[in-house]
């Protein structure tokens, strides 16, 4: 038998000549999964210390945003209810300011029976008002009739100064509404506020001093100019 010396050195293999690629990936891989599960279960065990007092922090915050939360609704139902009740106050009151809605249909009342010196209970039923302070609905129409006159002079001033520059009387259709708004209520025609409570009165008059009411006409010569000149006259009396 023939012995041959061989170098170790030269001969010195590592396990990737050794063991077949594939096989050493796997191997490879094996042990870096272990070391990630060491690494992982080592890493848990450290920070359950810390996950444990973050669950009871959060918890307990959940009771008290759970509190809080029932505070603030109880907090908005008091509200809510503390508005029924004042509104339930102010609604009792009979001399709460009026709306839109009433303060058009007190001037509409107001424009199609004249003064609440002559036919109160027909505006007061005609305005649906009838729960409301009398006094007081007196005083706003009294409000409307004061904003109305001064509004009517106001124009009539500018009118007459208008008319000396002219030389002539203004005609009918250079003269202009006088308007006026009233609360809620805009464009309420002033000259009419002025005018109407006087007209009707005089009218009644008229009609109560003729022998049948139901044969009663006015003539031509006295329609709606002519009446209006003399219910003028007869409200400065």
């Amino acid at each position: 038998m023939q012995v041959t010396d061989v170098k170790v050195d030269e001969l010195a293999l590592d396990w990737d000549q050794i063991i077949p690629a594939e096989q050493l990936a796997a191997i490879k891989a094996e042990e870096e999964k272990k070391k990630n599960e060491e690494y992982l279960a080592k890493a848990l065990e450290e920070n359950a210390p810390r996950r444990a007092a973050l669950k009871g922090s959060k918890k307990g915050g959940t009771d008290s945003d759970r509190a809080e939360r029932l505070a603030k609704k109880r907090q908005r139902e008091k509200e809510e209810q503390d508005e029924i009740e004042e509104q339930r106050t102010i609604v009792a009151d009979p001399r709460r300011p009026l709306n839109e809605k009433e303060t058009r249909n007190l001037i509409r009342a107001f424009f199609r029976y004249g003064s609440l010196d002559d036919r109160e209970e027909e505006i007061i039923h005609e305005s649906r008002l009838g729960d409301r302070d009398r006094d007081f609905l007196r005083s706003v129409l009294d409000e409307l009739i004061g904003i109305s006159r001064e509004a009517v002079d106001i124009n009539n001033e500018k009118v007459r100064e208008e008319e000396e520059r002219a030389g002539k009387p203004l005609a009918k259709k250079d003269r202009k509404a006088v308007l006026v708004n009233f609360g809620e209520v805009r464009n309420v025609n002033a000259e009419t506020v002025m005018e109407r409570p006087p007209q009707l009165r005089l009218l009644r008059q008229v009609i109560r001093e003729h022998a049948d009411n139901k044969s009663f006409r006015l003539p031509d010569a006295t329609k709606a100019a002519i009446l209006a000149e003399n219910a003028r006259r007869f409200y400065r009396l």
